[in-house]
């Protein structure tokens, strides 16, 4: 199987940035490619604190963008998986 290192891109991103700003949703497909270099200090700081789901794929990902990510708030797959272990799947859609 591959890894995501060195191969996964990321097309797009959505993050929430408070009451003042609410979520913002990041293209970086095809003539948008590159606006997630405007993101890279927000990534990079480990002040902002940042959740995600299944934080190794999406740091690997964004890593190949030249971005090395800091400020991990937690997982939410992570977490899921330590809440119930039973479930078979836990993408977005399961444990959400």
């Amino acid at each position: 199987e591959e890894s995501p290192l060195g191969s996964a891109k990321v097309i797009c991103a959505s993050l929430y940035a408070g009451d003042d700003l609410g979520r913002v949703w990041i293209d970086n497909l095809d003539s948008a490619e590159g606006v997630l270099e405007v993101f890279k200090p927000y990534f990079e700081n480990k002040e902002y604190k940042k959740v995600w789901h299944n934080y190794s794929f999406d740091r690997a990902a964004l890593f190949n963008h030249g971005i090395n990510v800091r400020g991990l708030g937690g997982d939410t797959m992570h977490m899921a998986r330590l809440y119930d272990t039973s479930l078979e799947s836990y993408s977005l859609e399961n444990v959400g």
